[in-house]
């Protein structure tokens, strides 16, 4: 149960993370 739980944290984490990183690249992207 405790893994499962940890899993769907650590994928909810990555995706949020990887959205970010776009949306930072994206605007580094405009600016340069």
């Amino acid at each position: 149960m405790y893994m499962l739980v940890a899993l769907s944290i650590v994928r909810y984490a990555t995706t949020a993370n990887s959205s970010m990183s776009i949306k930072f690249q994206r605007r580094i992207e405009k600016y340069s």
